[in-house]
């Protein structure tokens, strides 16, 4: 059982570093998905903007292709 202490708090900076998948699409084959990894700008770092896009490709199993 993890005490009350160790349990670190969902805080607004947890919040702002969220990272989400925008779309995935499989290839005709199915060997590989491609996606779009939503990353958000990092607070009090970057500038504030929009978030940063970025394309990732895998194969089946999840390993870089």
């Amino acid at each position: 059982m993890v005490s009350p202490q160790a349990v670190e708090r969902f805080t607004p900076l947890h919040a702002a570093r969220l990272r989400s998948v925008a779309s995935a699409v499989i290839s005709p084959d199915g060997a590989c998905i491609a996606y779009i990894l939503s990353v958000p700008r990092r607070p009090f770092v970057e500038e504030d903007g929009p978030v940063w896009q970025e394309l990732h490709v895998v194969d089946r199993e999840g390993r870089r292709a």
